[in-house]
């Protein structure tokens, strides 16, 4: 987990192309919410790197049993992605036997069928979007011109990656969890799944 936090980082810092700052546009209009100035693919990998901490807020949460805990880092994440949720996984150490009163609520909110449900509609409704009106040609063009696109496109690869290694090795969905590499929808659907079977 450190090496790729590392390897993320140095991407971030040293290999990512496009303009940065004040210059790079694209960050500008979606920072300043004028989605209509990017393509609707950018947008939509942009709206699931906002909903990819709420999954794994949904994930950590309830399991976070350990002397380190969880929260800070997925707080974070919503600021950070994968730069801040990484270091949680290499910094916690063996299990401990903690109990935290957040950590009951969390478990509702986790098998809260209606909480995921909106969620996936919403990230479905995304994939829609940024499949029928956004374009792969302009995607690619705003990653070569944009830091912040390229920077975030492989933040949504490594939370991606990381939403399965939850899965797999933490709630031992074994080869079902390869559904994650759906981005954001496929452990959306994984939840779902486990929240209607504890009815």
């Amino acid at each position: 987990m450190f090496s790729l936090w590392a390897a993320l980082i140095a991407y971030a810092v040293f290999f990512a192309p496009g303009k940065s700052g004040e210059e790079d546009d694209i960050m500008r209009n979606l920072l300043s919410g004028s989605f209509e100035q990017a393509d609707p693919l950018v947008v939509t990998v942009f709206s699931f790197l906002g909903i990819f901490p709420m999954i794994f807020a949904l994930l950590l949460l309830p399991k976070d049993m350990r002397k380190l805990p969880a929260w800070p880092f997925v707080i974070g994440s919503f600021a950070l992605g994968a730069f801040s949720l990484l270091p949680y996984f290499f910094l916690r150490k063996e299990r401990k036997h903690v109990k935290r009163k957040l950590s009951e609520k969390a478990k509702m909110l986790r098998d809260s069928k209606w909480v995921i449900l909106f969620l996936a509609v919403l990230t479905a409704g995304l994939y829609l979007f940024g499949i029928i009106m956004g374009s792969v040609e302009r995607y690619s063009e705003a990653f070569q011109s944009s830091q912040l696109v390229s920077v975030m496109t492989a933040d949504l690869f490594v939370l991606t990656w990381l939403s399965w290694y939850v899965l797999k090795h933490e709630y031992k969905m074994g080869r079902r969890a390869f559904y994650c590499f759906i981005p954001v929808l496929g452990p959306l659907c994984l939840l779902l799944a486990k929240a209607k079977k504890q009815e």
